[in-house]
């Protein structure tokens, strides 16, 4: 691989710890299980795609990040302040999984163009594409069912 493709994996690995991060804070302050278990499940599967990208990094001898952004960071933070300000908490929770999945499903489908991306690694980054489009799907029906709920 190339450096270019290296920087590109230790993004979205960087990506993917904000997200592993930020489901596992959100599954805490969820009030609904159903919205717990499935905060539950995103998290565990972004550990997953960490550990897979990680491993191909690894492979080439590079330094696979450890943490996740500064943007990340402070996101989580001003979720916290607007989930303290909303009477919606569950909504609005769901509202930002979606507007976070549809974000990642962008990155991963540049990510799978890039021409420097070797063909093996576009089939694993694939495979995980498919897994977070799934996500989008469950977190929009279960986003449905609580705004036919609060309405």
């Amino acid at each position: 691989m190339n450096n270019a493709t290296h920087t590109l994996l230790r993004d979205l690995v960087e990506l993917l710890i904000d997200s592993e991060l930020g489901y596992a804070e959100a599954t805490s302050r969820a009030t609904d299980e159903r919205i717990q278990q499935l905060f539950k499940k995103f998290s565990a599967s972004r550990g997953q795609a960490i550990i897979d990208i990680s491993r191909e990094l690894m492979r080439d001898g590079e330094e696979v990040p450890e943490g996740g952004t500064l943007k990340g960071t402070l996101h989580r933070a001003w979720m916290d302040i607007r989930n303290a300000l909303t009477s919606t908490h569950n909504a609005a929770m769901l509202d930002e999984c979606e507007r976070g999945e549809h974000y990642l499903v962008g990155r991963y489908e540049d990510a799978i163009k890039s021409e420097q991306v070797p063909p093996h690694i576009q089939e694993e980054l694939a495979a995980q594409l498919a897994l977070v489009r799934c996500n989008v799907i469950e977190v929009e029906k279960l986003n449905r069912l609580f705004d036919k709920v609060d309405s």
